[in-house]
């Protein structure tokens, strides 16, 4: 039998191989989603994290997996798997022309950020990107229609040649233009950049021109991870990666291919954000209490899961009697009144502004009834789910 059919017997009990590191911080919130969604299989799939620095064509027969999920970054890894048609899935960045990619969807992303600057009254939006960037002219289309939607004007500034010399990008350069390009538009104003890297540049201009972070400029990035955002100070508005969505969504498509036994297709699957990071770069009242902000966080991230407060203060390694004392101190209620408020509003956003069916969206927010999301919609807004959606 040859190696590609081994690979596409669908067997109980699936062993899926999980590349074992990547350069990405939040990695391992990706695999929570692979882990969950594997035990929920029937039956469930095991997942086996592989050997570091080790190919895979060496241990693939030994450890007798059906699939790999990961960041393919190694060149006999994707020689192999090309070669062999072993059933592959790219996590969050891709290798693959011929394999399925679940990744974060950045025009999501951007439709966040943009509705949030347009509600703060901002008619004038400045994006900052390098010529090299390739998600730059998806981010450009999403948020030059939503402005222009709205009446107001997306201003585009590209890192260039005129910012590069002897082959290498020249940081004062980049300054001295950013200022140049700033400089003339109407303070306050909303500036978006690709990534913190981005944003950073943004800062250190700020801090040149004796503008201040956010009463005079506002700053937002589309992507990059929670440490990198909590880095800089102030700490920078970003929107959330649903991260363990997207482990749980390439362990499902996965399971397809597996089960129904077809060729893998080039699919790009996205995953959408569904909720900002607000921080103090965009409002000076967004909460400074480190362990709140955290939990928010994690609250979003977890929309669809159970997620009880003794199992947020154990996460976060304080009492639970601490955590409920400063969400009281912050937010005036607790966290488990929050964490439904999320909820609904997540809800109320997904039903308003997209024709997802009822059963995804009550699932999305963690009630797998939809007798009881109606009484919940019903019980937070004073009306059924399908009013809300014929009013909208």
């Amino acid at each position: 039998m040859s190696t590609e059919g081994q690979h596409r017997n669908s067997q109980p009990g699936l062993r899926i191989g999980l590349l074992p590191h990547s350069p990405f911080p939040d990695y391992s919130k990706i695999w929570v989603g692979v882990k969950q969604q594997s035990l929920e299989l029937e039956p469930p799939a095991e997942c086996v994290f592989l050997p570091k620095r080790v190919p895979l064509f060496q241990i693939m027969e030994q450890m007798h997996l059906d699939a790999v999920l990961g960041h393919f970054s190694s060149a006999d890894d994707i020689h192999f798997v090309h070669s062999t048609g072993m059933p592959a899935i790219s996590v969050f960045r891709g290798e693959f022309s011929r394999h399925p990619l679940i990744t974060h969807d950045l025009v999501s992303h951007a439709e966040l950020l943009l509705g949030y600057l347009l509600e703060k009254s901002f008619q004038d939006v400045c994006f900052f990107s390098d010529q090299s960037n390739s998600h730059s002219p998806e981010l450009i289309h999403t948020m030059s229609t939503m402005m222009e939607a709205a009446g107001g004007t997306l201003h585009v500034f590209r890192n260039g040649d005129r910012t590069k010399k002897r082959g290498k990008w020249v940081l004062q350069d980049q300054l001295l233009d950013l200022g140049e390009w700033l400089r003339p538009h109407p303070k306050p104003l909303a500036v978006v950049c690709t990534d913190p890297n981005h944003a950073q540049r943004i800062y250190m201009v700020c801090e040149a021109c004796g503008w201040k972070i956010p009463e005079d400029v506002v700053v937002a990035a589309c992507m990059g991870s929670e440490q990198q955002m909590d880095f800089l100070e102030p700490h920078l508005t970003r929107p959330i990666t649903n991260y363990v969505e997207i482990g749980r969504e390439a362990v499902r498509c996965m399971h397809r291919i597996l089960t129904d036994q077809t060729s893998p297709k080039p699919d790009v699957i996205c995953v959408r954000a569904t909720a900002l990071d607000i921080q103090p770069s965009t409002d000076q009242n967004a909460i400074q209490d480190f362990i709140v902000r955290k939990a928010l966080t994690i609250m979003q991230e977890h929309l669809a899961e159970k997620c009880s407060v003794n199992e947020l203060a154990q996460t976060l390694r304080v009492s639970r009697s601490t955590l409920e004392r400063r969400f009281q101190k912050v937010l005036g209620k607790g966290p488990a009144t929050k964490f439904r408020e999320l909820r609904a509003e997540t809800a109320l956003r997904l039903l308003t502004q997209t024709d997802r069916k009822m059963i995804d969206i009550a699932l999305e927010c963690g009630i797998s009834d939809p007798s009881q999301f109606s009484r919940f919609i019903k019980e937070t807004y004073g009306c059924t789910p399908l009013e809300i959606r014929s009013n909208r």
